[in-house]
């Protein structure tokens, strides 16, 4: 009877913790499908909220797109001459963007387009070829008018304020600067190309009394002159320059033959510092050598210029091969200047300068907005207490690649010379270039792009020389091309006095020797524009190697 009742209390005990355990597990169970319900609960809400903000950024986008995007676009294209409507012709944005013109250029800054890229922006929004055709010289035409008044515009308080304050004549009057007096183009291009140097002018200094820490062997005397010999020395040496360590007409010799082998270099000299040294190449040859820009302000004026010597101040420079010299420059700002060279970028004359028996070649890039590019020298100007300019004996072979330029003066010797007293002589000059423009709007080409004597009591003599030039530039109303000189322009009355003596030379698209905007003629000897030298050019031949007439070369 008692193993009876423990056997049911037994199975009391085991059917009670079945129960339990059932109960147990239906709680689970509960509480599973009530975490998922909640974490579906979330998951859709997510995918709700995911929804609205990508509803909600694409209509802000298609707010944007259609109320700021596309009008900007539109004035963008209207700007370039390019009128198709984006709406009106179901012409949308995606079409621009298949052009692969870079879309900031059109809303920002739609006048640095290249006619390559206007020309495929055209096509995309459904231009013809005869219409683009038809379209791009104008359109050209209207990028330089419209760049031409803006700089006008930003040019004229500053500009003529100071030139009339600033530029005198030789009597030592001051001299106005009246608007009507102006062709449009010096009114125009004045503060770049003529008077930015008056009205911004400051004397570059002439001597330095530092210590010298160098390594370079030499005193720098005429018996014991500073030695280059290798590419680390003219590396240091132009480091020297830039910190002001060299007097005024310190000696500096090249020693060997240096071959750079593609290295770069930062020019010789700077504003700060200007190169105002004696540099004898004695016959050396520097070669393969690439240049750097350097950017730098000068009393307030932003400068960009690139040489072997960057900036100098009454140099001196004798007996020096430059060989595949190269400069590459790409730096827009309208309010820049720009003095590009292979030998100088920019020469200051207060007092003397010298350039002897230098045979140059090298090929200049510019991708610029404006720029003074020249074989000898980007930019050259003598002040009223300037002496003498001497260039004597130098050969130049200069290839210029320019582009998306609103204006630039491009010679085989020099961009830019301009000078006030003194007198300046420039013989024996054997200079061939090839210039390719691109894009680029006014241009002066020629062995000078400018050439300027600005007071009667300045006296230039071009003597004994040959200026050989070609270009791809095809346009008549742009591009002022000459043989020697593509533009003499002046605003001082009288003129100084310019003589030409044996000058010859050729040019393509042009049969002209120079261009002449003065009211006082130059006297020109025995000039003439012709392919091959007449027998009777007048040359020393021991200075010149005249067995090919065609093809002229100094010993």
């Amino acid at each position: 009877m008692d193993r009876f009742k423990e056997s049911n209390n037994l199975e009391k005990v085991e059917g009670d913790e079945f129960s339990l355990s059932e109960q147990m597990k239906t709680d689970k169970d509960t509480k599973r499908q009530s975490f998922f319900s909640k974490k579906t609960k979330i998951i859709t809400v997510t995918i709700y909220l995911i929804i609205t903000i990508i509803v909600i950024a694409t209509c802000g986008y298609l707010y944007y797109r259609q109320s700021v995007l596309v009008p900007r676009y539109q004035k963008g294209l209207e700007s370039l001459g390019l009128s198709k409507d984006i709406d009106a012709n179901k012409i949308g944005v995606s079409d621009i963007l298949r052009s692969g013109v870079d879309i900031k250029k059109i809303i920002s800054n739609p006048e640095d387009l290249s006619v390559d890229e206007i020309k495929k922006l055209a096509k995309q929004l459904g231009y013809d070829d005869s219409e683009i055709d038809a379209f791009v010289p104008k359109q050209q035409e209207s990028f330089v008018n419209k760049t031409a008044e803006k700089t006008k515009a930003n040019q004229s308080t500053n500009s003529k304020t100071k030139s009339a304050s600033s530029v005198k004549n030789g009597d030592g009057s001051g001299k106005t600067n009246d608007a009507e007096d102006n062709n449009y183009f010096l009114e125009s291009y004045e503060d770049y190309y003529s008077y930015d140097y008056y009205a911004n002018y400051t004397p570059l200094p002439e001597s330095n009394n530092a210590t010298i820490i160098t390594s370079l062997k030499g005193k720098g005397t005429e018996s014991d002159p500073y030695k280059l010999y290798t590419v680390q020395d003219i590396t240091e040496f132009s480091s020297l320059i830039a910190k002001g360590s060299f007097k005024q007409n310190d000696i500096i010799s090249l020693e060997n033959d240096i071959d750079f082998k593609g290295k770069e270099l930062q020019p010789i000299g700077t504003f700060s510092h200007p190169f105002s040294l004696i540099f004898e190449g004695n016959g050396h040859t520097i070669s393969n050598v690439i240049i750097t820009k350097v950017l730098e302000k000068n009393n307030g004026v932003s400068r960009v210029y690139s040489g072997f010597f960057g900036v100098s101040s009454n140099p001196t420079i004798r007996n020096l091969n430059l060989v595949n010299v190269s400069g590459n420059v790409n730096y827009k700002d309208e309010n820049c200047i720009y003095d590009l060279g292979i030998l100088f970028g920019c020469i200051q004359c207060s007092k003397n300068v010298e350039i002897y028996n230098c045979k140059i070649d090298g090929k200049i890039n510019a991708d610029v907005s404006c720029g003074r590019i020249g074989g000898i020298c980007g930019f050259l100007f003598g002040n009223d207490s300037c002496k003498q300019i001497m260039v004597k004996q130098t050969e130049v072979n200069l290839v210029a690649d320019v582009c998306n330029s609103y204006y630039s003066q491009i010679g085989s010797a020099f961009g830019n010379f301009t000078t006030l007293n003194e007198t300046a002589t420039l013989r024996d000059l054997c200079c061939n270039s090839f210039v390719n423009t691109l894009n680029v709007g006014q241009c002066d080409i020629g062995g000078f792009g400018c050439l300027n004597v600005y007071n009667d009591s300045g006296n230039l003599y071009l003597e004994d020389s040959f200026f050989k030039t070609k270009h791809t530039d095809s346009r008549d109303v742009y591009a002022n091309d000459h043989a020697v000189i593509g533009g003499i322009i002046t605003e001082c009355e009288p003129w100084g006095n310019l003589k030409l003596t044996n000058i010859f030379g050729n040019i393509n698209g042009s049969s002209n020797l120079f261009l002449n905007q003065n009211k006082k003629a130059p006297i020109v000897n025995n000039c003439k524009y012709c392919e091959t030298l007449p027998t009777s050019c007048g040359f020393d031949s021991n200075v010149w190697d005249l067995s090919d007439l065609s093809c002229p070369k100094l010993k």
